[in-house]
């Protein structure tokens, strides 16, 4: 009776884990066709370029403390942090979409 039970409760896990994955995976979808139709737009493509920059985007993450020389582990992984914020937006657009916002054209 017990082991009926933990197998009951192991299901029911595995059932809430892929309804959960379903469900994330259709907002994930909801949200890349949004960010793909909003970068139809220019002023958006700006938007998204001064968020890439604020982010750090374009530049090192890896901050070296002057006087010793040695890596700064903490402020290193802030700034990964917050560049990840931009990249998760950029996995979503088209290679075009990712090119006319990135690129130093404008």
């Amino acid at each position: 009776m017990m082991n009926d039970d933990r197998v009951k409760q192991k299901l029911d896990k595995k059932r809430q884990i892929e309804e959960l994955r379903k469900k994330n995976k259709a907002e994930y979808e909801k949200v890349k066709n949004a960010v793909r139709l909003a970068c139809k737009d220019q002023n958006v493509r700006v938007i998204l370029r001064h968020m890439a920059k604020i982010c750090g985007f374009f530049t090192s993450n890896i901050v070296v403390n002057p006087n010793t020389s040695e890596i700064n582990a903490l402020s290193t992984l802030h700034n990964e942090s917050r560049r990840t914020v931009y990249l998760d937006l950029r996995r979503m657009m088209s290679d075009a979409d990712r090119k006319a916002v990135e690129s130093k054209d404008d």
